[in-house]
């Protein structure tokens, strides 16, 4: 997971190193992001060429229950569409934990120039847990050529702006119920053309 997990929150396969020391955590690693998108018709093509890529992240906590964290990859072996130097991306995360299971977090990820052109994301929102229990809800805010489609957000959909409310309860041990619904999503360059509503509900052994 990079960041928060707006960009990535997949397979990364490859080698890790972490090291944590009075309160901060530092991450480094190289290797390949398996989980990219082949089909994305607003970043790169994936299918020619190896998705070899550095990375570095840290996180550290502000305050008592408030934690921030930042992350930076770059690609090694990839074509782009339009601008072959446009190869990294950033980004900046927070979470408070408020009271009793309450906590608010979002993040923001940003494209190294494009033809001038920085894209970006961002998500805010909240979640709640109680017991075996945990419900949320977050806004989500993506431009073209922002991402690669690795996001663990679920329906994620370039271009657009919608919400996606998601909860997830321990049945037993190691089996989780999840449950996603995203809504009143609209295109970003034109607010009259809708995103479907959708929503699923899965059963995950680990």
């Amino acid at each position: 997971t990079l960041g928060g997990g707006l960009f990535y929150d997949d397979v990364f396969d490859g080698v890790v190193a972490s090291y944590d020391v009075n309160g901060y955590a530092l991450q480094a690693g190289y290797g390949r992001y398996i989980a990219m998108n082949g089909e994305s018709k607003y970043l790169v093509n994936h299918t020619s060429k190896d998705r070899e890529a550095v990375f570095v992240q840290g996180s550290t906590k502000i305050a008592d229950k408030v934690n921030v964290g930042a992350f930076y990859t770059r690609f090694e072996k990839l074509d782009t569409e339009k601008d072959q130097d446009a190869k990294a991306f950033y980004g900046v995360n927070a979470k408070a934990d408020l009271f009793k299971g309450l906590s608010v977090d979002g993040e923001y990820v940003r494209r190294s120039g494009v033809k001038d052109a920085h894209p970006s994301m961002w998500d805010a929102g909240f979640a709640y847990a109680y017991g075996p229990a945990t419900l949320g809800v977050h806004y989500y805010d993506v431009e073209n050529g922002s991402n690669f489609e690795g996001s663990g957000a679920t329906y994620f959909e370039n271009n657009a702006k919608f919400w996606v409310a998601s909860g997830e309860v321990a049945v037993a041990k190691d089996v989780t119920l999840k449950a996603d619904y995203r809504f009143k999503g609209e295109q970003k360059d034109d607010s009259s053309k809708k995103l479907d509503q959708k929503w699923n509900v899965s059963l995950n052994y680990v």
